[in-house]
């Protein structure tokens, strides 16, 4: 940062991203025309991973215009169903400004909380649940040339009662929703909340009422009513347990009849979400050979690794020239057979994996054609298809 002779701030420039960096050594350069320095020291936000070093080279002073977040800026505390103030200065700066709010920065979403207003430092926002702790203000440029973010995380609490779930090791972070991921049949997946009020009044929780489908299953140990106080977090738990019948994407809600201020028509309601996945067991290969060409059979699958019966629909077909891999990806087919043209002709030997899959054919003619030049690994392949079959549940 820089700060005139009287101590008063002019700018400042961050380096460094999402995660952890440290500074060991500073000198200055001797650069004609302008003061700069070299730092050197570790980055955990970029390069191939874990600490990396990391050496930068500072520019001359930053140019105007700029744009600078003064409120919240860290350690502030915004009510819900109550305005706030947004405040920043522009240096140089006359356009207009967005102002947006993440609830859970870094990995969250933008919300617009003012599309466009008039550059004056200084805009009142309504503020709306759900509440959270690791709230920052992005103000922007228009057109995203200028911006700055708020240099802390602040939190966004109730200003009456206000019931969420917490996991008992981070009782300070609401949960208002529970995503149980992407489990294996015939694997299950369950957490253990309490209930907390965040609010600044008291409220009354009456009992929950289990999901409607058979996939999420409650289980309490709590009263059938018991008060709450502000900021008191309920000594009785409460168990959510995902635990499919079929592979699919299931969603669900938790009803928590209750008078915080958050309910809908008497009940909070906590959202569920979940998806299974079954990996077929693999096939055992028969492989003979006729003339140049070579010939693969197997037997139908019609269970997973897990036991759990399933329905198999298309085989991959990966080969190798030696048994120890990589297997490149031949290509696909929906009967128990596959045949290897002349196979013998170019290859003393021939090793063959065949993989089961569940998948409709748009996925698969989405996968590379050997044919092209350019061959994939199964792992590249079977990734490729994961992520088209699940993309957006975990």
């Amino acid at each position: 940062m820089k700060a005139d002779s009287n101590g008063y701030f002019l700018w400042d420039r961050t380096f460094g991203g999402y995660s952890q960096e440290t500074c060991y050594s500073v000198r200055q350069t001797s650069d004609p025309g302008h003061v700069a320095y070299v730092l050197a020291g570790h980055t955990s936000s970029y390069g191939a991973g874990a600490s990396d070093f990391w050496l930068v080279k500072t520019g001359p002073d930053p140019l105007f215009p700029q744009l600078r977040v003064l409120n919240p800026n860290g350690g502030d505390e915004w009510r819900i169903l109550q305005y706030d103030t947004v405040r920043w200065v522009g240096y140089d700066f006359e356009g207009a400004v967005k102002i947006e709010l993440n609830r859970h920065y870094p990995w969250g979403n933008w919300e617009v909380l003012a599309v466009s207003t008039v550059n004056d430092g200084i805009e009142p926002v309504f503020v709306t649940d759900p509440l959270s702790d690791s709230c920052r203000v992005r103000i922007s440029a228009i057109d995203d040339t200028l911006w700055d973010i708020s240099d802390s995380n602040f939190s966004i609490m109730s200003s009456q009662g206000y019931l969420a779930l917490v996991h008992p090791d981070e009782p300070e972070t609401p949960v208002l929703d529970w995503n149980a991921g992407v489990v294996e049949c015939p694997d299950s997946a369950f957490a253990v909340f309490r209930l907390k009020n965040f609010g600044s009044d008291g409220i009354v929780v009456f009992a929950s009422e289990s999901p409607n489908g058979p996939e999420f299953i409650t289980e309490t140990n709590c009263e059938s009513f018991f008060d709450l106080q502000p900021g008191e977090m309920s000594t009785c738990s409460l168990t959510i347990t995902y635990n499919p019948l079929n592979e699919d994407t299931h969603l669900d809600t938790i009803l928590i009849h209750t008078d915080a201020i958050n309910a809908q028509d008497g009940y909070v309601r906590i959202p569920l979400s979940g998806a299974q996945i079954q990996t077929p067991a693999a096939p055992e290969i028969v492989i003979t050979t006729q003339g140049e060409d070579v010939h693969l059979y197997w037997d139908i699958i019609t269970e997973s690794v897990g036991g759990c019966a399933i329905a198999v629909d298309r085989y991959l077909v990966f080969d190798s020239e030696v048994f120890e891999g990589p297997y490149w990806y031949f290509g696909y087919t929906g009967d128990t057979t596959y045949s290897h043209f002349g196979a013998v002709t170019y290859a003393d030997n021939m090793f063959y994996h065949v993989v089961t899959i569940k998948a409709p054919p748009e996925v698969l003619a989405t996968l590379p054609n050997p044919m092209d030049g350019k061959r994939y690994t199964e792992e590249q392949v079977l990734r490729m298809i994961r992520g088209l079959l699940f993309a957006g549940t975990e």
